[in-house]
């Protein structure tokens, strides 16, 4: 069964069209990697899903319900979880205050934070500072949290490794990893860094200039085949 299935997503910022009749679907509880260099489409494929691009056009069905009409608040509430690139930590709120908004996306019904802190245990250390006192990593691990806490469907990660420090990150993907396995979660990794991407995924979509150009098993992709995609040009 398929979580999400895109089939010819057209995307437009004013009137320069980003995607070009866009083809992806995510299975039920595998991580799949988009991955490209920068500027090709990533992360407005991530905005499209959620809903937050104004104009946009094709079929997308969250298991198998469509849902291009719905509004952003609405394909989070049907279990989408959205950690954009850079984050969004609100800086002046604490750690506590940044989980309970991601409560908000099902309803303030009250989780069980148990298994997120065992994921990250620096974000129960730290649930009385502000967000825009932690470093890097750990805002990233914040806003994973965050998302988790509404026990979304599919998760949407963009660039989870931009701007971490090398043992951050073989900790993200770790959590990654154990979220995937422990819960079933179906997961899209946006990704430049090729090798996290490739060890994590199933699957992995290569993206250049807003098209899809290659796509397989992650297991049977050589480095090499799709390197030239990830260079700049």
């Amino acid at each position: 069964m398929k979580m999400l299935e895109i089939k010819g997503l057209h995307a437009y910022y004013g009137e320069s069209e980003v995607l070009h009749d866009v083809d992806l679907s995510i299975p039920d509880g595998k991580i799949v990697a988009l991955v490209g260099r920068n500027g090709v489409g990533k992360s407005t494929t991530l905005k499209s899903i959620m809903g937050l691009m104004e104009k946009q056009s094709g079929s997308m069905l969250l298991q198998r319900e469509e849902i291009q009409r719905k509004a952003p608040y609405e394909r989070a509430r049907m279990g989408i979880g959205y950690v954009p690139q850079g984050r969004d930590i609100f800086p002046q709120m604490t750690v506590a205050e940044n989980l309970r908004l991601g409560l908000e996306v099902c309803g303030g019904v009250k989780k069980d934070p148990a298994f997120l802190y065992q994921l990250f245990p620096i974000v129960e250390q730290f649930l009385a500072r502000k967000g825009g006192d932690l470093s890097g990593g750990q805002q990233q691990q914040l806003a994973i949290a965050r998302a988790l806490i509404a026990s979304p469907k599919l998760m949407l990660l963009d660039e989870p490794t931009e701007g971490i420090q090398p043992s951050v990150i073989q900790e993200i993907g770790h959590a990654i990893r154990t979220i995937n396995e422990k819960t079933g979660l179906s997961i899209l990794l946006v990704e430049q860094y090729l090798d996290f991407a490739l060890d994590l995924a199933d699957e992995c979509y290569v993206m250049d200039k807003g098209r899809i150009v290659f796509h397989a098993a992650s297991a049977e992709v050589r480095k090499e085949e799709i390197q030239h995609y990830m260079m700049a040009s």
